[in-house]
């Protein structure tokens, strides 16, 4: 069954499809693997270290990170 993305994933996602970005552009501009980003859009891992990183990158509105 494939898992569900989380709110924060979603924004991932959709920020990543209008810039014409891949999850790996992503990863590898951030520090991280594909399947760790991958971890992280699904809530599986916090990955906090990459949190900002991520929003800075795709320019996302901040967010909560309790919200995460």
């Amino acid at each position: 069954m494939k898992r569900q993305l989380t709110q924060f994933g979603k924004s991932i996602k959709k920020a990543l499809i209008d810039q014409q970005m891949t999850q790996s552009d992503l990863a590898h501009t951030v520090g991280t693997s594909k399947q760790y980003l991958r971890q992280i859009m699904i809530g599986d891992r916090p990955g906090k270290k990459y949190i900002d990183p991520i929003i800075q990158t795709l320019g996302l509105q901040e967010i909560h990170h309790d919200s995460l």
